[in-house]
């Protein structure tokens, strides 16, 4: 068989969402057409997209300065309600739980407090955010890391942070500060998570136990501690770094943005039916998360339409889908559209019409 050149190619995402499959098809070489129906995930990644094509960067990196605040629940909300399409998906994508038509605030007012004083300490090596964690921890660690994160980027911060915060946590969970007070910072980072779980199972023998499945022994788990969950690490960065290292180059393939609805794609690239791929995400069935009225017995009829019309490489992201529809590929997963605690096991399944 010989091998394909991509760049012949046209990948069409007809429901693109947070881009995963047409950067990834990008990054192949592919030639990527990306559609979403919603105009506020539309807008922010039609945004992205045209920062990533011209090369444009800010201070901290590929967005505008105005992305990297924090957005509290307050500003988040007002937000929400203004007529903002850019700011409203980014929203979406950074600081809202769920893809649900109504904004979920992706924290609790508990969360909050922690996640807008760790980022303003990452992202801009804050005083404030530096004294409010040495009080809260009892430590002047903060303040050192406040001094180091004022030489190197938020993405080295950020990785410094998250670590030392949920050890911090850990013990301060298991009141064993006086253990750990004369800890210097390069002290905690090079502590390691296994050998913080041995001392906090030998001297807080009655805290609750995660048993690991690979070593038959039952250890401490940082994530099991009560309090951990309002820390976390600050996903909204995490994500955000993510965004930094997506490149695009415009003398090679191309990426363009469309915001239609399913049925009003023209697959129109290429003459050559052969040269074009449609990768279809649809709202799963039996599924309410997206918030919308998705008729699935007519999408499907849409894309035997699209099949009889010549298109052969067809396929589509589900659960479960028709007899017609060959399955290619599958992983069992956790949903990811719900909290750490009610996540429930599902296998996606790759179909090929």
């Amino acid at each position: 068989m010989s091998k394909i050149n991509p760049s012949e190619y046209y990948f069409y995402d007809v429901f693109g969402g947070g881009g995963a499959a047409s950067f990834g098809a990008y990054a192949k070489g592919f030639n990527v057409i990306y559609n979403e129906l919603n105009l506020n995930i539309y807008a922010f990644m039609d945004y992205l997209i045209t920062r990533l094509k011209s090369g444009k960067r800010s201070k901290f990196g590929v967005l505008d300065d105005e992305f990297y605040q924090f957005f509290t629940r307050e500003k988040a909300h007002e937000i929400w309600r203004g007529d903002d399409a850019v700011l409203k998906g980014f929203l979406i994508f950074f600081y809202c739980f769920g893809t649900k038509p109504r904004f979920n605030y992706f924290c609790s007012a508990k969360k909050e407090i922690f996640k807008k004083h760790g980022h303003n300490l990452v992202m801009f090596a804050s005083r404030e955010a530096a004294q409010f964690f040495d009080a809260h921890y009892q430590t002047t660690l903060y303040s050192a890391m406040r001094e180091r994160f004022t030489t190197i980027n938020w993405q080295e911060s950020r990785r410094i942070f998250s670590p030392v915060t949920l050890k911090l946590e850990a013990i301060k969970v298991a009141n064993l500060q006086d253990d750990f007070r004369n800890f210097s910072l390069d002290d905690m980072l090079n502590l390691k998570n296994v050998d913080l779980c041995k001392i906090i199972d030998e001297k807080r023998p009655n805290l609750p136990k995660k048993k690991y499945k690979n070593s038959g022994k039952d250890l401490k788990s940082l994530q099991q501690l009560q309090q951990l969950e309002q820390l976390q690490q600050l996903e909204q960065l995490e994500q955000l770094e993510q965004l930094e290292q997506l490149e695009l180059n415009a003398n090679l393939n191309f990426i363009k943005t469309s915001n239609l609805d399913y049925k009003r794609i023209k697959f129109d690239a290429t003459s050559d039916k052969s040269k074009i791929i449609i990768y279809l995400d649809p709202p799963y069935i039996n599924t309410t998360s997206y918030g919308t009225n998705f008729n699935h017995d007519e999408f499907y009829g849409w894309i035997r339409d699209l099949k009889a019309k010549g298109y052969k490489n067809i396929y589509m992201s589900e659960y479960q889908a028709p007899s017609d529809f060959k399955e290619i590929w599958h992983k069992k997963t956790n949903s990811k559209l719900q909290s750490a605690h009610s996540q429930k096991a599902a296998t996606e399944r790759l179909f090929k019409a």
